[in-house]
Protein backbone atom coordinates (compact mmCIF):
# COMPACT_ATOMS: atom_id res chain seq x y z
CA UNK A 1 0.00 0.00 0.00
CA UNK A 2 1.35 3.39 -1.00
CA UNK A 3 1.08 5.98 1.79
CA UNK A 4 1.68 9.74 1.90
CA UNK A 5 3.99 11.08 4.60
CA UNK A 6 2.70 14.41 5.90
CA UNK A 7 5.13 15.46 8.63
CA UNK A 8 8.03 14.44 10.85
CA UNK A 9 9.33 15.46 14.28
CA UNK A 10 11.25 13.99 17.18
CA UNK A 11 11.29 13.98 20.94
CA UNK A 12 14.98 14.06 21.77
CA UNK A 13 14.36 13.46 25.50
CA UNK A 14 12.69 10.13 24.80
CA UNK A 15 14.73 9.17 21.73
CA UNK A 16 11.62 9.17 19.52
CA UNK A 17 11.51 9.91 15.80
CA UNK A 18 7.99 10.20 14.41
CA UNK A 19 6.69 10.25 10.84
CA UNK A 20 2.97 10.85 10.35
CA UNK A 21 1.35 9.45 7.23
CA UNK A 22 -2.01 9.09 5.52
CA UNK A 23 -3.40 6.00 3.86
CA UNK A 24 -5.52 6.19 0.68
CA UNK A 25 -8.46 4.56 2.49
CA UNK A 26 -9.62 4.25 6.07
CA UNK A 27 -8.26 1.22 7.87
CA UNK A 28 -10.28 -0.39 10.64
CA UNK A 29 -8.40 -0.98 13.86
CA UNK A 30 -9.30 -4.47 15.04
CA UNK A 31 -8.40 -3.56 18.64
CA UNK A 32 -11.03 -0.89 19.28
CA UNK A 33 -13.05 -1.03 16.05
CA UNK A 34 -12.29 2.57 15.05
CA UNK A 35 -11.26 3.49 11.51
CA UNK A 36 -8.54 5.95 10.61
CA UNK A 37 -6.48 7.14 7.70
CA UNK A 38 -3.81 8.94 9.78
CA UNK A 39 -1.04 6.95 11.42
CA UNK A 40 2.41 7.52 12.86
CA UNK A 41 5.54 5.53 12.11
CA UNK A 42 7.68 5.66 15.25
CA UNK A 43 11.28 4.78 15.83
CA UNK A 44 11.84 4.64 19.58
CA UNK A 45 15.39 3.75 20.56
CA UNK A 46 15.84 1.70 17.38
CA UNK A 47 12.49 -0.12 17.57
CA UNK A 48 9.95 0.59 14.81
CA UNK A 49 6.17 0.52 15.21
CA UNK A 50 3.05 2.06 13.68
CA UNK A 51 0.49 3.77 15.88
CA UNK A 52 -2.96 5.11 15.17
CA UNK A 53 -3.05 8.87 15.55
CA UNK A 54 -6.02 10.68 17.06
CA UNK A 55 -7.50 12.85 14.32
CA UNK A 56 -8.68 15.58 16.71
CA UNK A 57 -5.56 15.87 18.87
CA UNK A 58 -2.24 16.79 17.27
CA UNK A 59 0.68 14.47 18.05
CA UNK A 60 -1.46 12.18 20.23
CA UNK A 61 -1.55 8.47 19.43
CA UNK A 62 -3.59 5.50 20.59
CA UNK A 63 -3.17 1.85 19.67
CA UNK A 64 -0.18 0.00 18.26
CA UNK A 65 -1.46 -1.10 14.84
CA UNK A 66 1.82 -2.33 13.37
CA UNK A 67 0.21 -5.68 12.56
CA UNK A 68 -2.14 -3.97 10.07
CA UNK A 69 0.77 -2.87 7.86
CA UNK A 70 3.82 -4.23 6.10
CA UNK A 71 6.24 -2.45 8.46
CA UNK A 72 9.32 -2.97 6.27
CA UNK A 73 7.50 -1.48 3.27
CA UNK A 74 6.31 1.58 5.25
CA UNK A 75 9.86 2.19 6.55
CA UNK A 76 11.22 1.87 3.00
CA UNK A 77 8.63 4.36 1.69
CA UNK A 78 9.56 6.81 4.44
CA UNK A 79 13.28 6.50 3.71
CA UNK A 80 12.68 7.18 0.01
CA UNK A 81 11.02 10.55 0.76
CA UNK A 82 12.43 11.46 4.20
CA UNK A 83 14.18 14.60 3.00
CA UNK A 84 10.93 15.85 1.43
CA UNK A 85 8.66 15.28 4.45
CA UNK A 86 7.49 18.50 6.12
CA UNK A 87 9.45 19.09 9.31
CA UNK A 88 7.14 20.10 12.17
CA UNK A 89 9.86 20.13 14.82
CA UNK A 90 9.20 23.72 15.91
CA UNK A 91 5.43 23.14 16.17
CA UNK A 92 5.99 19.87 18.01
CA UNK A 93 8.41 21.48 20.49
CA UNK A 94 5.87 24.24 21.25
CA UNK A 95 3.11 21.66 21.71
CA UNK A 96 5.37 19.55 23.96
CA UNK A 97 6.13 22.53 26.20
CA UNK A 98 2.50 23.62 26.42
CA UNK A 99 0.57 20.33 26.44
CA UNK A 100 2.68 17.26 25.77
CA UNK A 101 4.51 17.14 29.07
CA UNK A 102 1.20 17.69 30.89
CA UNK A 103 -0.49 14.92 28.87
CA UNK A 104 2.38 12.56 29.71
CA UNK A 105 1.93 13.12 33.44
CA UNK A 106 -1.85 12.77 33.22
CA UNK A 107 -1.56 9.32 31.62
CA UNK A 108 0.75 7.89 34.29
Amino acid sequence: MKVKFICKYENKEDGLKAYEFETPDYIQNDIDGNSSDIFRLDCLKGEWMILERFTDAPYMISEDVTHLFDLDDIIKQMQEVESEIDDEQEEYDEWWQEEGMYEQWEVH
